[in-house]
Order: structure tokens, then sequence, then C-alpha cells
């Protein structure tokens, strides 16, 4: 238990949405025409889904092994920001 709940049990989802910031050094132009574009910025996708898998183990799910779907996506954008949601999904010990 973490954060004053419990814990999921059975197998989760996770979508995972990365905006990178633009370099500031990009015209305005260019700032324009690559918003929203896919990023290939390091770190790597599958990097980025490796860590926030860990980094929610005890706190939404008691083992990142119950991560049964899991998407990345990374972008540009204005700012840095990462967006994550979870889900149950329907499974043995979910009690969906």
């Amino acid at each position: 238990r973490e954060w004053g709940r419990p814990c999921w049990d059975g197998p989760v989802g996770m979508a995972i949405e990365v905006h990178r910031a633009m370099p500031a050094g990009w015209s305005q132009k260019k700032r324009a025409r690559m918003d929203g574009v896919p990023c290939e910025a390091t770190p790597d996708a599958v990097n980025v889904g490796a860590s926030v898998c860990d980094a929610l183990e005890h706190i939404v799910y008691p083992n990142d092994k119950q991560v049964a779907s899991i998407s990345c996506l990374k972008t540009w954008g204005v700012t840095h920001e990462t967006l994550i949601e979870v889900w149950q999904m329907k499974g043995e010990g979910s009690g969906m």
C-alpha cells in the first residue's frame, strides 16, 4: 500500500504521452510546423515506458509485470510534459 490506497491486482494497461520542448533556437515558423510532430530525440520510447512502469510500481500496482498493454508517443511541444493514463484490464485478480 502506498499513497493511502491499495494497489491494483491483475493486469493493467498504460498510455504515455511525452511532449518534448522544442529547442529555443528553432525559428517561430519551424516551431509552428513541428508542434505535435513525432519526436525521435532521446530517450527512446522503450526506455520511457520502462521508467514509467518502474516508477508506478508499489503506487498503482504491486509489480510492473502486471502491465499487459502499453503505448508511448513522443512529440515535439511548447513545453516538456508527460501524461500517463493507467487502467485496470479484465482478468484474474482485477475485480472486473
